[in-house]
């Protein structure tokens, strides 16, 4: 296929990763790796070319209909190389989208999300689940027609400021992980919220690993007090009950 003829060297050019990026902050047994289903690749190719390709039937038909100096013949150079371009355009952006797609991952561990796409300009964000203030589906009627929906991540604080008209606005950092299977993104969303709640029950940073080894400690810590007072508790009486020392005269 000419596509993945053109990919390796394309991605050399651009100087774009092949790999999918480092995990972020997190278990290593937690690590997961997701990508855009494969209907976000349709959808968009629809929503680039179904305009372009409208566009371009309706201009040559309307050519079709208007007199054309020359007569037929110059209606058919003008109308082949308005195609020929349109079509040389169409396919250096089809490369483009199919790029994007494929450069396209999300990483997700117990502490955060790491989004990355593009590959003529690479975005790479990271998100704490600490910080997370709000999860949001999206899937509009194309969406649903392909089986596929938006998983938006909101966080507090590094981002850009939303409705930064109102007063009082906080700043928020706003993730989307694009055009993945509705059952993977409920069942991410419902993963990254039990995550956010222990976050919010055990206090910032706090991981349930750390919590489960600060319980152990803790236990442990206990059990060395209970015996350090069980052994004071059998010296006092003992101390009450010994003869006092004669003082040297």
């Amino acid at each position: 296929m000419l596509y993945e003829a053109i990919k390796e060297p394309l991605l050399r050019i651009l100087q774009a990763p092949h790999q999918p990026p480092d995990p972020p902050l997190g278990s290593p047994e937690s690590l997961q790796i997701f990508r855009a289903a494969p209907p976000y690749l349709t959808l968009e190719l629809l929503l680039h070319f179904g305009p372009m390709s409208l566009a371009l039937a309706l201009e040559l038909i309307s050519w079709a209909f208007m007199p054309t100096p020359g007569g037929t013949a110059v209606f058919v150079i003008l109308a082949s190389l308005i195609v020929g371009a349109t079509v040389a355009l169409m396919l250096v952006r089809y490369f483009l989208i199919r790029l994007d797609y494929d450069m396209r991952y999300y990483v997700l561990t117990d502490r955060s999300l790491r989004i990355r796409r593009g590959a003529w300009t690479i975005e790479e964000s990271t998100f704490t689940f600490a910080n997370v203030q709000n999860l949001t589906l999206h899937q509009g009627p194309l969406e649903r027609l392909l089986g596929i929906t938006h998983l938006e991540i909101d966080t507090a604080g590094g981002g850009v400021q939303k409705n930064a008209k109102e007063p009082g606005s906080s700043m928020q950092h706003q993730g989307r992980l694009d055009g993945i299977d509705p059952k993977t993104a409920v069942e991410l969303r419902d993963r990254i919220l039990h995550l956010v709640r222990s976050y919010r029950d055990a206090g910032l940073g706090d991981t349930p690993a750390f919590r489960t080894a600060r319980s152990a400690l803790d236990g442990e810590r206990c059990a060395l007090l209970e015996s350090i007072v069980s052994e004071l508790r059998q010296i006092r009486p003992a101390a009450e009950t010994a003869p006092e020392t004669p003082k040297p005269n």
